[in-house]
């Protein structure tokens, strides 16, 4: 029988998610990981994590039941929690998802990184986080906006450009990030990027033209209906640019006001485009209590 759960036990965290800005990736390496340079940026769209005690633990997802696995990343950072020893308590935690699955926008890896700021919010601390426990995991746990190097493991802070605006496009189906890396790994039409220009550029808070994402030809390669969803947000956004996020199949605009994200935003719904959110980018969680 579960325990009695007092109203205010409950813990309710936001799990944001973040869109690139700009990504570069290099060649598969010996360790099955690739090199990447890439800004990460925290956008205001988040899911939401509620964890409440509970005699076991168990993740439930009532608009996705089909999360609900051991593959799921709350899952896994609470078996990696219980492997270092850590007294973490039985919970159940609830995952109403506003983030697209498979999106490109590191919704697993927030979800994740939500259940680890309350594990530090109970004492527990770590040093090194392992790679299966998702790259970008660690970002999710301060927010805001940072330059990834190295495997997605490397983190330098840059300054983040809180309520710039953010209209997202989803194409209404999952992109695989290990197809997309995989057919990355055999294309040799793979174009440059300079991540550099890019964050000299974002630094003097303006945004960035062109921003390059190296994966898209991939994700194109993998999911051919991704390229023909591209081309026809492309021309319904006309003339602000449409960037891929991640692996795919996000697309994001910046640069838009108000008044034009909410036409924009219509637009895109009347003609039927799956998945739209008007957002804007965020700063770092530590701006936030836990309990929000």
């Amino acid at each position: 029988m579960m325990n009695d759960i007092l109203p205010d036990s409950a813990i309710t965290l936001r799990a944001g998610a973040k869109i690139n800005i700009g990504l570069w990736v290099g060649p598969r390496t010996a360790s099955g990981y690739h090199p990447i340079d890439t800004i990460l940026h925290s956008v205001a769209l988040a899911d939401e994590v509620v964890i409440v005690p509970h005699h076991r633990f168990r993740v439930v997802v009532p608009d996705h039941p089909e999360l609900e696995t051991e593959s799921n990343l709350i899952q896994r950072v609470y078996a990696w929690l219980l492997s270092q020893n850590f007294a973490v308590p039985p919970v159940e935690v609830t995952l109403r998802k506003q983030i697209p699955v498979g999106a490109g926008l590191g919704g697993g890896s927030s979800d994740g990184a939500a259940l680890l700021r309350w594990a530090q919010s109970l004492g527990l601390h770590w040093g090194t986080m392992p790679a299966e426990l998702g790259m970008d995991t660690p970002f999710f746990l301060q927010g805001g906006a940072a330059r990834a190097t190295g495997f997605g493991n490397q983190y330098e802070s840059l300054t983040a450009w809180p309520k710039l605006g953010v209209l997202l496009m989803n194409p209404g189906f999952a992109v695989s990030t290990k197809m997309v890396y995989q057919a990355y790994d055999i294309m040799d039409n793979q174009e440059e990027c300079s991540v550099d220009r890019i964050v000299s550029t974002w630094c003097r808070q303006i945004i960035p033209d062109p921003i390059c994402n190296v994966l898209e030809p991939a994700a194109w390669r993998v999911s051919p209906p991704l390229k023909d969803f591209r081309d026809a947000v492309s021309r319904w956004l006309s003339p602000f640019s449409c960037i891929m996020s991640g692996s795919g199949g996000t697309y994001y605009c910046l640069g838009m006001d108000p008044d034009q994200i909410a036409w924009y935003r219509e637009k895109l719904i009347i003609n039927q485009v799956p998945w739209v959110a008007a957002t804007q980018l965020s700063e770092a969680i530590a701006q936030h209590p836990l309990n929000s």
